[in-house]
């Protein structure tokens, strides 16, 4: 690593994991994002791509429907895996009622999403 990151480091007492870090760039000239890509050498990332955070994938433009499918994967695969298990009907409910209710409610307030998510999910 660089100079500035191993001087980062040793101030605050932990390691960098490059393999999670990127540089965001947006509206530089190349020559100063090969400035910046010697300093840090991360992989780069284009703002207008948008960035992930916290595993919630952040757009500068709005998102269109298929941008929420991750969040439908998400909560099919937690559905699929709770009819296995020995619940009665009613703890079921209960999980889902308590566990994928809230699910959405911390990623949709994050973003605005589009009409047809929400009914979506309650279809599942």
């Amino acid at each position: 690593m660089g100079t500035i990151l191993d001087l980062f480091s040793m101030a605050i007492g932990m390691q960098i994991n490059s393999s999670k870090s990127t540089l965001s760039t947006h509206l530089m000239e190349p020559e100063e994002v090969l400035i910046y890509r010697d300093l840090f050498p991360f992989a780069e990332n284009p703002l207008d791509g948008g960035l992930k955070h916290l595993g919630f994938h952040l757009k500068p433009n709005s998102y269109t429907k298929s941008d929420w499918n991750w969040l439908l994967a998400k909560l099919e695969k937690k559905l699929k895996s709770w009819s296995f298990r020995w619940l009665s009907r009613i703890g079921r409910l209960i999980l889902v009622k308590f566990v994928l209710e809230a699910i959405p409610i911390y990623w949709f307030s994050m973003a605005w999403i589009p009409k047809g998510t929400p009914n979506k999910i309650r279809n599942l």
